[in-house]
């Protein structure tokens, strides 16, 4: 089934071997250091391997100074951050955070989340559950009338379907959309116009297909719930029992600090050919991705910034910004019952019956669960592994986040090499 690839402006297929072995090759030929072939069925996550076998510190060098290449080369731009559940095994910040005036990423400066911050969304349902006050079953009529949806989709939609993206509802992303200016969107209310009208192209629980309208709708349910703006709950019910204090939407048109811009590269990186499909491995899509931009560093581009493309705030289908160590508070704080039940987030990152990789508002991803994001300028990905590993990497360039994985996924490979 052709699947929209999350958080993603571009369209992936998964190569073949013979592709990933390419991939590997370009992107060894262009960066200092080995390149090797991952093995066929991933073993261990990442960063166990990386932190096996080898002093945390030798291994901590190692990383900095592939990520210090990746930054020189333009490649990568962000910070990084490997730990197993609260210890820091490795955090660093690479490249600028603001091309115009040369100011470096800091580990913490803030940086858009795009899609990732899907995970607030789904953990603040979740704690509407877990309270008794809704059920993923649940018509969606129940809580929005027709100012957001047409009262025959919304009573047979349910918040289940919308949290696992099969609804059948289009995404708002549109020529629509595209066409007006990013300061007309600061509220959920401000997005009616864009989905008052969206009819679902399939029918509801019958069709995987991620919508950003999902969480769009999914935000105003949460509005109506608990009577509180989006924001006020998301900062009450997550970042405060977490101890997120450098976490949340930022108003752009606003005078904010230590924050990273979002650039983009022009010419854009060509979406390979076939059908669009969702992250079904984690580790070739990073190869793919990091293939893709390596050679177009070889090609050469230009930079952008991505001012004009983005909305001036971030709502509950993402853009919200975020620090490395904000993001590990959060994942500490969800698989430590902080959060949610236990049983509860077991729910949501589990597979369903269309989705193999995607729960409720998480990915299922090389092993673990979390979200990737993505568009021009943004690049992020959060990885919560069963085994205590937490692997965060947020990036303000195109295809930041692929490429660092990609580096790691060799390294990592190399490690296991004899």
């Amino acid at each position: 089934m052709a699947r929209t690839f999350p958080g993603s402006m571009s369209s992936h297929t998964l190569w073949s071997g013979t592709l990933r072995w390419v991939a590997c090759w370009l992107l060894g030929a262009l960066l200092p250091g080995n390149v090797v072939v991952l093995a066929a069925t991933p073993v261990a996550s990442i960063p166990a391997v990386l932190f096996s076998g080898r002093p945390v510190a030798q291994t901590r060098a190692r990383l900095d100074e592939a990520f210090k290449a990746l930054a020189a080369s333009d490649m990568f731009a962000g910070t990084v951050l490997i730990a197993r559940r609260d210890e820091v095994l490795f955090a660093g910040a690479y490249g600028l955070a603001s091309r115009e005036y040369g100011i470096s990423n800091q580990l913490d400066t803030k940086l858009n989340l795009a899609s990732a911050g899907k995970m607030f969304t789904s953990v603040a349902i979740g704690t509407l559950i877990d309270r008794g006050l809704i059920k993923l079953t649940d018509p969606v009529g129940k809580y929005l009338d027709a100012t957001w949806l047409d009262p025959a989709a919304a009573a047979q939609i349910t918040l289940g379907n919308l949290l696992n993206h099969t609804s059948g509802i289009p995404d708002y992303f549109g020529p629509e959309f595209f066409g007006r200016s990013r300061a007309l969107f600061k509220k959920l209310d401000d997005y009616k116009s864009l989905v008052a009208h969206l009819q679902p192209t399939a029918a509801p629980g019958t069709q995987w297909s991620y919508s950003n309208t999902n969480f769009l709708l999914l935000g105003a349910v949460i509005e109506k719930v608990t009577g509180k703006s989006y924001d006020t709950y998301i900062r009450e019910a997550i970042f405060q029992p977490a101890g997120m204090t450098q976490s949340g939407a930022l108003d752009l048109e606003e005078v904010n600090h230590h924050y990273a811009q979002g650039y983009l590269k022009v010419p854009p990186v060509a979406p390979p050919p076939g059908a669009r499909a969702m992250q079904q491995d984690f580790r070739h899509t990073a190869l793919e991705m990091a293939a893709a931009q390596a050679e177009l560093a070889k090609r050469g581009f230009e930079w952008r910034n991505n001012i004009y493309m983005h909305v001036a705030k971030g709502e509950s289908s993402g853009g919200a910004f975020s620090t490395v160590p904000d993001l590990l508070k959060f994942a500490n704080a969800l698989t430590s019952g902080r959060l949610l039940k236990p049983e509860t987030l077991a729910e949501m990152t589990s597979p369903k019956p269309l989705s193999a990789d995607y729960g409720y508002g998480f990915q299922l991803l090389d092993g673990g669960f979390g979200h990737t994001g993505g568009f021009p300028g943004i690049s992020t990905c959060v990885v919560i592994y069963p085994d205590g590993y937490r692997l965060i990497v947020l990036s303000n360039v195109d295809g930041g986040s692929a490429v660092a994985n990609a580096k790691l996924i060799s390294l990592a490979e190399s490690s296991r090499a004899p």
